[in-house]
């Protein structure tokens, strides 16, 4: 299929996303000793946010959110749920210059290997999944990509960036901590989902579909 028929609908959230992006800030990239559809499927629910990542993506107490289909891709948004924390992120919008965002937590799930993630549009964290040889490894890599920064506030974002990036990489080792003691059979021997795992579902149904399975 062409670009823009696997893209589907979200061709146009990316292409809104990518004209509020500057640069490149951050670059990480390591085996997460897992299968890569157990690494996908761990990033596509948010139900272990709070028991896996309490002091680092929990500390947002993101809501219940909405998923959206389209596709063979989907997107998850989710309002921040901590007051606090929501107050502060709305006046660093005086950091930058952009005219587009969700005011929350937005994930995107780009079929089969990626996902683009940001909180209020600042800075978006880039994620591919790739598989391996070995079907108990995956190719995992990370980049943080910044939104334009307003010229006289640069040393601000750049502060800000920064932060941004050690908690990524915070959230994404404690998910391969998580990840590695999941065996791969448990894809087949553990086939029941919650509620709260519709993308994970979906992305199972895709997959199947797309495989002739």
């Amino acid at each position: 299929m062409s670009l823009s028929e696997q893209l589907g609908e979200t061709e146009q959230v990316l292409e809104e996303i990518s004209f509020n992006i500057a640069g490149r800030h951050d670059f990480n990239q390591y085996e997460f000793e897992c299968n890569w559809r157990i690494a996908l499927e761990n990033a596509l629910e948010p139900y272990h946010i709070d028991m896996v990542h309490p002091n680092s993506l929990g500390t947002l107490r993101l809501e219940d959110g909405e998923n959206e289909f389209h596709g063979v891709n989907s997107i998850w948004r989710a309002p921040v749920g901590n007051s606090r924390v929501d107050k502060q992120l709305r006046a660093m919008s005086r950091l930058f210059n952009i005219d587009y965002r969700y005011e929350g937590y937005q994930s995107l799930y780009i079929f089969p290997f990626a996902m683009l993630s940001s909180t209020y549009g600042y800075s978006y964290s880039l994620q591919n999944f790739f598989p391996s040889t070995n079907p108990e490894r995956t190719h995992f890599t990370s980049r943080l990509l910044t939104a334009p920064v307003i010229p006289e506030r640069q040393a601000t974002a750049q502060s800000f960036f920064d932060s941004t990036a050690q908690i990524n990489r915070k959230v994404f080792d404690e998910d391969h901590q998580i990840c590695k003691r999941i065996p791969t059979r448990a894809l087949e021997t553990h086939p029941t989902l919650a509620d709260n795992e519709a993308k994970v579902r979906h992305f199972r149904e895709s997959l199947a579909a797309i495989s002739g399975r």
